[in-house]
């Protein structure tokens, strides 16, 4: 096969100071300052034997390193002459000694200048460059040279996801998968060895339906590759074990039937990095060599592929006795009977029903259908109370449930097993039928019934697989729900008594609420509000003390008592009693904005002007708008 060129990922290049000040720049400087001092007491002849031996003990350092750490080469070498030995060494000396004259070459025009006061400029210069210079140069290069292969690689290759689907009995030992241009002769090729899932070596008529579900519905491989911009042929190859059959070919490839659009993340990259996406490529496998590619649910081609005819049986013999091998698989796997099973497989993949789901549920939910033919696109009902939908599709094989709940979180999953469905509906020979599933998310009842022509039919081919911790914290949630509306449907029956002035009734019904609720405080809240205008002022003030100790565990209801106090005083015209009433009470439940009006109401009849200003801007910067904040912000905060 003629060259092709296929995409790499090119390595960000990061300028790391540290990495550039330790190592070279540092590392030159000290030799510098030794060469520097060496020269300036010792002299020329001297500072020469230095260097000389210097790089000798650094050669052979380096090579140590490099022979005996992790990163190098440890294992035994074939022995070589002595003199190819000492050649190598004297390479690598000489590039060291190379390394140090020019690093010293600053060192020495120091000395020279010092004692003969005389200054090599343009030498000086060419040191500071190359010591300082040549590694910010070498990163750069590095990040021109990385930046020109990222954008010469995004005009040239488009990401895709890519999944392979096939019966996992049906054994397949695929070999290639490639995506080519070529016209400019560049390739994307899937390493399947190692990222393939592995055929199961156990039976799947033995495993229970949740685990059966999971290895037929799952893609055999799924990941992210790059393939050519205008890929024009596509290339497949793989050995059927079931039909002792090699197939291989390479078909037109319709790439002008992909649908792409910009992508729009990272927002920190420039579009031609970012890219275009497209939906994910699915090829599914069947008997025979056909093959389906799919792009999303929209089928791209269809096509049998040719039977090899440059593999011989003996071949192929081998090859089957590795597949089994690999992947553990015994005779029991190959009986031809396991052929009849892929059969019918096949035949529910391709056989579409006319059926109704009918959701009854006390919750709000979202349920997500999940057909025998994994290319059928997946159908999302809403479910509230009772809802029933039609639906044209294969088989389904589960539903996953979501309920609305402090947002929306998936709770269970129903697996269903579709071969036992399929069999009761060929043996009342029927086209329609009805599954009614019940679902109570605070109770975690599931009940699925199946009707065949109107009549109820015995199904209990299916199990559930609760999300335990979405569960536990839905039904915490829904009782929290549950609760709160109980109270606001009690708080409110006491309030509508509260305004038909029976303050009997009110005060009894309160009573009887804290009597089954004693740590509820918006109860006594109520309750001293009662006793306010049931016995009046001085009856309320009495049991000020008292409302305080019971609501000082719920600070909703404690703030709403130190607000009616607030608000008694305030009516008492003792504003000054009452401003530490309100401040308590914005203190306690900060989110209150009517906590905050009344405090700058308050500082308002107390002519507080700066005061009160600030606190009516702070309600209606919350969105608390009122008659006295409109008031105090249009007088300035003057009465």
């Amino acid at each position: 096969m003629e060259k092709y060129s296929s995409y790499r990922k090119t390595e960000e290049i990061y300028f790391n100071w540290n990495e550039y000040i330790l190592a070279p720049a540092l590392a030159l400087l000290v030799v510098s300052i030794i060469t520097y001092i060496s020269l300036y007491f010792f002299g020329t002849i001297f500072t020469v034997f230095l260097i000389l031996i210097g790089a000798g003990i650094i050669n052979s350092l380096w090579l140590g390193l490099k022979s005996f750490s992790p990163n190098g080469n440890s294992r035994s070498r074939p022995k070589v002459p002595s003199f190819i030995a000492l050649l190598s060494f004297l390479r690598t000396y000489v590039i060291v000694l190379f390394i140090l004259v020019i690093a010293n070459i600053g060192a020495y025009v120091l000395v020279v200048h010092q004692k003969e006061n005389i200054l090599y400029a343009g030498l000086f210069y060419f040191w500071l460059a190359i010591v300082f210079g040549l590694p910010i140069a070498y990163f750069v290069s590095r990040e021109i040279i990385a930046s020109r292969k990222q954008y010469a690689q995004a005009l040239r290759y488009t990401k895709v996801h890519f999944k392979i689907k096939y019966d996992p009995e049906f054994l397949l030992q695929i070999d290639e998968i490639a995506f080519l241009n070529t016209l400019k002769k560049r390739g994307a090729w899937l390493s399947l060895h190692q990222k393939e899932k592995n055929d199961s070596s156990v039976p799947l008529a033995s495993l229970n339906i949740t685990a059966r579900n999971e290895i037929l519905f799952s893609p055999r491989y799924h990941e992210s590759i790059f393939i050519p911009i205008n890929t024009n042929q596509f290339k497949v190859a793989y050995f059927s074990v079931m039909e002792n059959v090699y197939y291989e070919d390479i078909i037109t490839f319709p790439y002008e039937k992909l649908h792409f659009e910009e992508n729009k993340y990272p927002t920190d990259e420039p579009q031609i990095l970012r890219g275009n996406k497209t939906d994910t490529i699915t090829i599914s496998f069947f008997k025979n060599g056909k093959i389906k590619l799919y792009s999303g649910q929209k089928l791209l081609l269809e096509h049998s592929l040719h039977v090899s005819q440059t593999i011989t049986e003996e071949e192929k013999n081998i090859a089957k006795e590795v597949y089994i091998e690999k992947r553990g698989l015994n005779k029991i796997t190959l009986q031809p009977e396991l052929k009849a099973i892929i059969e019918k497989r096949t035949k529910l993949n391709e056989t579409f029903f006319s059926w109704d789901l009918t959701v009854a549920t006390p919750q709000k939910h979202l349920i997500e259908t999940n057909y025998y033919n994994a290319d059928s696109e997946d159908i999302k009902i809403v479910a509230d109370e009772v809802t029933t939908t039609r639906i044209e599709s294969t088989l389904p094989h589960s539903l996953v449930c979501y309920c609305y709940a402090n947002g929306i979180r998936k709770w269970t999953t129903i697996e269903i097993d579709t071969a036992v469905l399929y069999a009761l509906l060929l043996s009342k020979k029927a086209t329609t039928f009805e599954l009614n599933l019940s679902l109570d998310v605070v109770t975690a009842t599931i009940q699925l019934n199946l009707n065949i022509n109107n009549q109820p039919s015995n199904f209990n081919a299916w199990e559930n697989n609760n999300v335990e911790h979405n569960l536990l914290e839905i039904t915490t949630k829904l009782k929290e729900q549950e609760e709160n509306k109980r109270k606001e449907t009690l708080y409110t029956c006491i309030y509508e008594h509260m305004q038909k002035k029976e303050y009997a009734i009110a005060e009894e019904k309160c009573k009887q609420a804290i009597k089954e609720n004693p740590s509820d405080g918006i109860l006594y809240f109520y309750e001293a509000r009662i006793v306010f205008y049931r016995y009046g002022k001085e009856a309320c003030y009495d049991k000020e003390a008292y409302y305080i100790e019971k609501t000082k565990d719920d600070r909703y209801g404690l703030s709403r008592i130190y607000n009616n106090y607030g608000c008694l005083l305030d009516d008492d015209k003792e504003y000054e009693k009452a401003l530490p009433y309100f401040e308590k009470a914005a203190d306690i439940c900060p989110e209150d904005v009517m906590y905050t009006a009344n405090i700058a109401e308050i500082h308002y009849k107390l002519k507080n002007v700066k005061k009160a200003i600030y606190f009516a801007n702070e309600t209606q910067k919350k969105g608390y708008i009122s008659e006295m904040m409109t008031t105090i912000i249009k007088n300035k905060g003057k009465i």
